[in-house]
């Protein structure tokens, strides 16, 4: 039957440091990265997106599912556009090789919550038409290995949104 899965969230310096040890508890289906937003006070703010990049790597590594939960389009809960920095990041994201992009606020309190959607549902198209029609590697990002080892399949990437 169908069996829910658990991620945890992956927020605070103290998760940061045992990100390998909660991937490699068989309870764990993935996780959600979120160190931009919640660890922002908590990390220098340089280091936030290489740790993300790190955790994703490392969630990929072990074939674990991973969702980027971050401040993403902030500017788009007052405004009915997102800023070029914001368009890179969620490229970003994607680039690395997220499973999912979750919105918080942009969605959940924002005044542009479907443009919010409709913007990011292109962004990852345009990302994953881009990476589709690069020669195919195991390195390539969005090709993940199913955790017996199979092969190599390219997945659509989801949007989460909050309401």
């Amino acid at each position: 039957g169908h069996r829910p899965k658990l991620l945890a969230t992956i927020a605070r310096p103290s998760a940061v440091e045992r990100v390998e040890e909660i991937l490699g508890l068989g309870a764990c289906s993935g996780i959600i990265v979120a160190p931009r937003g919640n660890q922002g006070g908590e990390v220098k703010p340089e280091q936030a997106p290489y740790i993300q990049k790190d955790i994703i790597a490392k969630a990929k590594e072990a074939a674990k599912t991973v969702i980027v939960a971050t401040q993403m389009q902030e500017s788009t809960v007052e405004k009915d556009t997102a800023t070029t920095a914001e368009r890179s990041y969620m490229a970003s994201a994607i680039l690395d090789g997220c499973d999912a992009l979750m919105f918080g606020r942009e969605t959940a309190a924002g005044k542009y919550p479907l443009e919010c959607v409709e913007r990011q549902r292109r962004i990852i198209d345009f990302g994953e038409h881009t990476l589709k029609s690069r020669p195919p590697s195991a390195n390539t990002p969005r090709r993940r290995r199913s955790a017996a080892g199979g092969s190599a399949k390219w997945t659509t990437l989801p949007i989460v949104a909050t309401a």
